[in-house]
C-alpha cells in the first residue's frame, strides 16, 4: 500500500510538470542519469560514482555533425536522520553542430534528497533540484551573407556588427532544473525506477534581440522552453543467468515529442553475477532503430549504440547516430576496527 502511494504521489507531481511543456537525447539515457533527472543525484549504493557519454549524429551524411560529449560526478555525502540522505552531483554537456560551430553547452550543480518509503527501504521516493548555466555560442567566421554574395565578395568575415546588442553570439544564462524518481524493489525478482523531470525553469534567452521577436504567447522567440521528461526502466530477474530490462522515455519540448522504447536483456557470464553482458533493440518513434550493446564488469559499466534512421531523413544517405557511454561507481569502505576479545580461562 505505501508502494501504491508513492507511484500516486509520482504521477501527480510529474502530470503537473507536463501542463507547463528538442533538447539533447542520448539513447543511453540510463549511462547519462544528470542530464536525465537530477533527483539520479547520489542515488546509488556507493561511495561517488563518475562517467561520461558521447554522441555522434548524422557523421556519415555531414562533414559538420551534431558531436555530444557529456560528463557528470555525483555522491552521497550524508544521512539525514536515520534512513534518508542527501546527495549532489555535477555535470557539463557540450552540443556542436554545423559549420558555424552553433553550441549550445551546459554546467550544473544537483542536489537530491532520497526519502524512504517503509521500514526496509525498499522503496525510496526522491526529489532533486539542479542549477548552473546554460550557454550558447555561434562562430561567424565561416558564414557568408547574400548581400556579400551579390557584390561578388566572397569572405566570410562579418563585419562591423559582432559584438553588439543585437547579435550577441556567446550568450550565458543562469538555468534550472528540477526532477522526482522512484525506486521500488517490487519482490526478489523484480523492481523499478520511475521518474520524471523539468529541465529550463527559467525559459533562459540564449540571444539579445529585439523586442519584435515576441511570439504570440508574449514569450520571447529565443527564450529556450521547458523540457518535461518522462523516463522508466524495469528490471526481471527470469532466472539465475537471464535479467531483462526494458526501458522508456517520452520528451515534450514545445509541443514537439520524442518517445523512445527500448527491450534490454542482460546474461551474467559468471556465477558472481558480476559480469553482465547486455544486447538490447530500441525504436525512437518516427526516427530510428535503436541497436545497444554493453557489459557490467563489477564497479564498471559500458555501453554503445547505433541509432539507424528509418524515417524519410534516411533519403540523404546513411545518417543515424554513434553513442560511447563508461560509467564507474566506487565503493570505498573504511575497514572496522575490531579489538581482539582475550578469554582467560578458568581453573
Amino acid at each position: 500500500m505505501k508502494i501504491l502511494k508513492g507511484l500516486l504521489f509520482f504521477f501527480f507531481i510529474s502530470l503537473a510538470g507536463s501542463m507547463n511543456a528538442q533538447d539533447i537525447h542520448f539513447t543511453q539515457f540510463y549511462l547519462s542519469p544528470l542530464t536525465t533527472n537530477p533527483a539520479y543525484s547520489g542515488a546509488f549504493e556507493g561511495t561517488f560514482r563518475i562517467g561520461g557519454i558521447y554522441r555522434d549524429q548524422w557523421g556519415g551524411v555531414s562533414s559538420s555533425p551534431y558531436r555530444t560529449p557529456s560528463f557528470y560526478v555525483d555522491a552521497p555525502i550524508f544521512m539525514l536522520g536515520k534512513k534518508a540522505w542527501l546527495g549532489v552531483g555535477g555535470m557539463v554537456y557540450s552540443d556542436k553542430a554545423g559549420a558555424l560551430e552553433l553550441a549550445t553547452s551546459q554546467a550544473m550543480g544537483s542536489a537530491a534528497v532520497h526519502i524512504p518509503l517503509n521500514k526496509k527501504s525498499t522503496s525510496i521516493f526522491s526529489i532533486g533540484v539542479q542549477a548552473g548555466y546554460t550557454s550558447r555560442t555561434l562562430n561567424l567566421g565561416q558564414a557568408q551573407f547574400a548581400d556579400g554574395l551579390a557584390s561578388g565578395n566572397t569572405s566570410t568575415e562579418f563585419g562591423g556588427n559582432v559584438g553588439s546588442e543585437e547579435n550577441d553570439f556567446n550568450t550565458n544564462k543562469f538555468d534550472m532544473s528540477v526532477g522526482v524518481l522512484l525506486k521500488a524493489q517490487m519482490n526478489d525478482k523484480m523492481r523499478l525506477e520511475i521518474g520524471s523531470s523539468m529541465s529550463h525553469l527559467l525559459t533562459p534567452d540564449l540571444h539579445q534581440n529585439p523586442s519584435d521577436s515576441l511570439s504570440s504567447e508574449g514569450r520571447d522567440a529565443y527564450d529556450l522552453p521547458g523540457d518535461f521528461t518522462l523516463h522508466g526502466q524495469f528490471f526481471v530477474d527470469l532466472n539465475e543467468k537471464i535479467v531483462i530490462k526494458p526501458a522508456f522515455m517520452f520528451r515534450v519540448l514545445s509541443g514537439a515529442n520524442n518517445i523512445q522504447v527500448q527491450a534490454i536483456g542482460g546474461y551474467h557470464l559468471n556465477e558472481t553475477k558480476d559480469m553482465t553482458l547486455n544486447v538490447g533493440i530500441g525504436y525512437r518513434l518516427r526516427d530510428a532503430t535503436q541497436f545497444i550493446v554493453g557489459m557490467d564488469y563489477k564497479q564498471f559499466r559500458v555501453g554503445a549504440a547505433y541509432d539507424l534512421t528509418v524515417s524519410d531523413l534516411s533519403d540523404v544517405g546513411t545518417g543515424g547516430g554513434f553513442e560511447l557511454g563508461l560509467a564507474y561507481t566506487a565503493r570505498i569502505f573504511k575497514k572496522p576496527n575490531v579489538k581482539p576479545v582475550i578469554f582467560c580461562p578458568r581453573f
